[in-house]
């Protein structure tokens, strides 16, 4: 049942199980925006928790190429990170500033 719903996420161009789950990410946080995560993940058999792990690790990751220096950002980006990743509970999705993202949305990367 887990591949069907994730099989969905596989296209012509991107036949890699690497880029069916970007895809599938980018969905998820979309359907998430949308207050529809949890429908989302039971149509596809995901697990919301891991999920929402994956973002925490995505928002830990930025916030170390800034912390090193190798991603410059503005002050009110550096602090909504800070913000956001001193939370409990499950983080709040986070964009990436579009000048930082420029093949964010690429699939044939």
């Amino acid at each position: 049942e887990a591949g069907r719903g994730r099989a969905a996420f596989h296209s012509t161009e991107a036949q890699s199980d690497f880029m069916a789950f970007a895809q599938m990410f980018r969905a998820w946080r979309s359907s998430v925006s949308r207050h529809q995560g949890q429908a989302f993940c039971s149509a596809h058999s995901l697990s919301a928790d891991v999920l929402y792990q994956i973002e925490e690790l995505r928002q830990q990751y930025f916030s170390y190429l800034i912390d090193t220096g190798f991603v410059q950002v503005d002050t009110d980006t550096r602090n909504a990170l800070a913000r956001r990743r001193s939370r409990q509970g499950r983080p709040r999705l986070m964009d990436i500033p579009a000048h930082l993202d420029t093949y964010g949305q690429s699939v044939p990367v």
